[in-house]
């Protein structure tokens, strides 16, 4: 066990949010294969995890990506976005906005192309 899996145990933690995580070979390093992850369009942007979390929906955008969980029987969005320090914030706050309020097309699980339901 790597010492990222024994944080994730001792700590009991369900769902990690990354930024640039490296990915060589359409693979997140550094991550069990057994894990479910979701990036975004551009890789730049992605949600782990090392629980068998159901998603009820994806929303990938080339620097966001949002899934739909449920939490104590109620609908919970996770965004993870990236925004490089060069470019203008405002489009990825727009996005961000547009998820949470549901305006951003969607996905539901059914629906999901391979390459956007995990990285493999």
């Amino acid at each position: 066990m790597n010492k990222l899996q024994e944080a994730i145990a001792r700590h009991k933690i369900d769902l990690i949010i990354a930024q640039e995580p490296y990915i060589k070979d359409n693979v997140i390093k550094g991550i069990p294969q057994n894990w479910r992850r979701w990036t975004s369009v551009n890789g730049k942007a992605a949600l782990i995890s090392p629980s068998s979390q159901k998603v009820t929906s994806l929303t990938p955008l080339d620097n966001m990506v949002a899934i739909k969980i449920q939490m104590n029987q109620r609908p919970c969005t996770i965004i993870s976005a990236y925004s490089s320090p060069l470019e203008d914030i405002e489009p990825i706050l727009q996005d961000t906005v547009e998820a949470l309020n549901g305006e951003l097309p969607h996905r539901s699980g059914s629906e999901w192309p391979p390459h956007q339901l995990e990285v493999q």
